[in-house]
């Protein structure tokens, strides 16, 4: 009995003097139905490659992106996002991402997993009902790469 209560009192010490959300509970909703609210609801709805990321204090991150397209927002070439707690995005420098943003607090723009900000590869549905962006970074280098067949006596085919 004195061990159950020493137990239930060392839970209730962690709960009460936690610093971190371990989940994320997300609002459960079809893709379709939350990119029409999100196109709604979001100040900036962009894909951009992360440019920089800073810790800015423990669970809150800014991450600086390079815009290569834009749906909704400023016609910007880079956007600083910030992000926390235990729904923030985790951002990695180098990588594309489809990102919604809200204005926050302090006039900043914020954003999470529960509004859609993921890599690129996983929005492809994201990017099918946005539609055609009203702004593309025209700084922003497209490469391509041509291959040519040579045969090995030096032909082309």
């Amino acid at each position: 009995m004195k061990i159950e209560k020493l137990f239930i009192l060392s839970l209730f010490c962690i709960f009460l003097y936690s610093t971190e959300t371990l989940a994320c509970l997300c609002k459960s909703e079809s893709p379709k139905k939350a990119i029409k609210r999100l196109q709604k609801e979001s100040s900036e709805i962009f894909i951009g490659t992360v440019k920089e990321v800073v810790r800015e204090k423990v669970n809150y991150y800014k991450a600086t992106f390079t815009v290569e397209k834009s749906w909704k927002g400023n016609r910007v070439e880079e956007v600083t996002v910030y992000t926390e707690g235990g729904c923030m995005a985790w951002f990695e420098t180098g990588r594309k991402y489809i990102v919604y943003a809200r204005i926050g607090d302090n006039d900043i723009l914020r954003t999470d997993v529960c509004i859609r900000t993921r890599l690129v590869e996983y929005a492809d549905e994201d990017i099918k009902r946005l539609g055609k962006p009203s702004f593309t970074n025209s700084k922003v280098a497209v490469v391509s790469i041509t291959f040519a067949l040579v045969h090995t006596d030096g032909q082309t085919p």
